[in-house]
């Protein structure tokens, strides 16, 4: 694997990275907007019903005044008694209770979204801390990993050039082995043609000299 494929795959990598936590950061910044958009409705949603209510109680009240003035404006003499006083003083504490754990319903709902709200909250920056980690993780691996591979390119190319050099080496050693043993060849060819040609004249004369030493003697 060449350092080129190896860039070019980390390129990729962080690209991926890249884009990855851009998709994680959209996300998390959609299910934010969702949240408080649902705080936003839910306080609408809770004033409504408190605007309603308080309709309610002041028609209420007004109808039970209404209906007083009415009845003091007759002509009949009407004195109630003591315990219809009672029973309309219990309906109206009756009333209050509800209306005050209406409204702790809603303070307590109130602070159950909050807490659901804090806690969604503290799940996605721990989630965001632990992205980050990673990430960072990630990118000192593939950093190491660019280092490693530098370093072992730096190596290949040191023990190539060490492997041409020696090939180098070896081949001019064959050359002048070669050229020796030929320069040799030839000297001993030289040498075996020399002593060849010493060997024909000793016979030449040897010839000779022998045809002369009969002639002498006849």
């Amino acid at each position: 694997m060449s350092l080129e494929i190896v860039e070019e795959r980390m390129k990729k990598l962080e690209e991926e990275l890249k884009i990855f936590r851009e998709k994680e950061l959209n996300k998390m910044e959609k299910i934010k907007n969702e949240i408080t958009l649902l705080h936003i409705q839910v306080t609408e949603m809770e004033k409504k019903k408190n605007i309603k209510c308080l309709t309610n109680i002041n028609k209420s009240f007004e109808k039970k005044i209404t209906e007083k003035r009415g009845n003091c404006t007759k002509k009949k003499k009407y004195v109630k008694s003591i315990k219809e006083i009672l029973y309309e003083l219990k309906i109206l504490k009756e009333e209050k209770k509800k209306n005050g754990n209406y409204l702790n319903r809603k303070f307590i709902f109130q602070n159950y979204i909050q807490d659901i709200g804090n806690e969604i909250k503290q799940v996605f920056l721990v989630m965001n801390v632990q992205r980050q980690c990673l990430f960072k993780s990630i990118l000192e691996e593939l950093q190491k990993l660019k280092y490693k591979s530098v370093a072992y390119f730096d190596k290949h190319v040191h023990v190539q050039k060490e492997l041409d050099l020696l090939i180098h080496s070896i081949n001019n050693n064959a050359l002048m082995d070669i050229f020796v043993l030929t320069k040799n060849s030839q000297f001993f060819q030289s040498e075996l043609a020399k002593m060849f040609r010493r060997f024909c004249r000793y016979v030449e004369n040897s010839s000779t000299y022998s045809s002369a030493s009969e002639q002498g003697n006849c």
